[in-house]
């Protein structure tokens, strides 16, 4: 289960300000931990700077901890642009926080230009990283168009569209 999951399991008991508190000391141990690892396995390699130390890693930590939190978000979904595995890419729940759909729909359209998805797939794999009652909603829209002769949405950008009409708020500034 990934950091990101870890996270959004936890948001329907956590009030918002501690959410983003807990995911930014978790971006940021995680990001530490990579450091230690990358160091260690460079002094295995043989190629480690004894100059390089835990100093350095306590800076990175101070950097981030200057990054607001959508900027921080925003590296974390980088991150997961990174990866070849679908399953790092963050899932969203029909919460009703602008920030977070804008946030989720951003790190699917890096992965999609990353990985170079065509747009026949990229419907499906956003579904795929839908939850909760944003999945429930999503199935009920293709029933209902299914139901009413439609073609189902195929289209990410209106995927996209529907999911900003949906699960932005009214008053959301884009």
């Amino acid at each position: 289960m990934s950091d990101i999951e870890v996270f959004e399991e936890e948001e329907d008991t956590m009030p918002p300000k501690a959410m983003n508190s807990e995911a930014i000391k978790k971006l940021v141990e995680e990001l530490l931990e990579e450091k230690l690892k990358e160091a260690e396995q460079s002094k295995e390699k043989g190629k480690a700077d004894e100059d390089e130390s835990e100093e350095e890693i306590d800076e990175d930590a101070k950097e981030m901890e200057k990054l607001a939190p959508n900027q921080k978000m925003f590296l974390n979904s980088l991150k997961s642009v990174n990866r070849d595995n679908v399953e790092s890419l963050p899932t969203y729940g029909g919460s009703l926080n602008g920030e977070e759909v804008l946030d989720w729909i951003e790190a699917l359209n890096n992965h999609f230009e990353y990985k170079e998805v065509p747009e026949e797939k990229r419907v499906s794999l956003a579904k795929s990283r839908l939850k909760g009652s944003a999945l429930l909603w999503w199935t009920v829209v293709q029933e209902e168009r299914t139901n009413e002769g439609k073609k189902k949405i195929t289209s990410w950008e209106r995927m996209k569209n529907k999911i900003k009409e949906q699960f932005l708020p009214i008053d959301y500034e884009v």
